[in-house]
C-alpha cells in the first residue's frame, strides 16, 4: 500500500454480538466470559452483527471484556473498543478486538476504503 501511495481509513465500525435463543432470557441478562462462551459457541450461540440483533429483537449475551467488564453493546462500548485501537500504525488496520478500557465491547470490526495519502493524487488511478 506505502508503495502505490495508499493509505487505509476506516469508514464504518460494528459491534458483532452473541445471541442465543432461550426462552425467558432478555437482552444482557445472560453472562459468559470467553473460555465458556467458545465451549458453548458450537450449540446454542451463534454471532450476528449488532444492527441486525436489534431489528430482529434477538436476545444477545453479555460477554465479559478484557478489563473483567460484562458490557451492553452499543454506540458507547464500541467506540470505547475504537478510543483504545492505533490508528497510527502505518499499512496496517488496528486490532479493534478484545480492547482494554473498562466500557469496551470486545467483538468490533471495522470497514476501511483505500485513499491515496497525498491530496493531489485523487485523480491518479491503479
Amino acid at each position: 500500500m506505502a508503495a502505490a501511495g495508499l493509505v487505509r481509513a476506516p469508514t464504518v465500525m460494528r459491534g458483532v454480538i452473541s445471541v442465543a435463543n432461550v426462552p425467558g432470557i432478555a437482552w444482557g441478562q445472560l453472562r459468559l466470559d470467553g473460555p465458556t462462551a467458545a465451549d458453548i459457541f458450537r450449540g446454542a450461540i451463534g454471532q450476528v452483527d449488532f444492527a441486525d440483533a436489534r431489528k430482529n429483537d434477538l436476545k444477545f449475551i453479555s460477554p465479559r471484556n478484557k478489563a473483567g467488564s460484562f458490557v451492553l453493546p452499543g454506540g458507547d462500548s464500541f467506540r470505547a473498543a475504537a478510543e483504545g485501537a492505533n490508528f497510527h500504525v502505518k499499512g496496517v488496520a488496528p486490532d479493534l478486538l478484545d480492547q482494554a478500557h473498562e466500557k469496551a465491547w470486545p467483538i468490533v470490526t471495522a470497514r476501511y476504503i483505500l485513499a491515496h495519502d497525498k491530496g493531489d493524487d485523487c485523480g491518479r488511478h491503479g
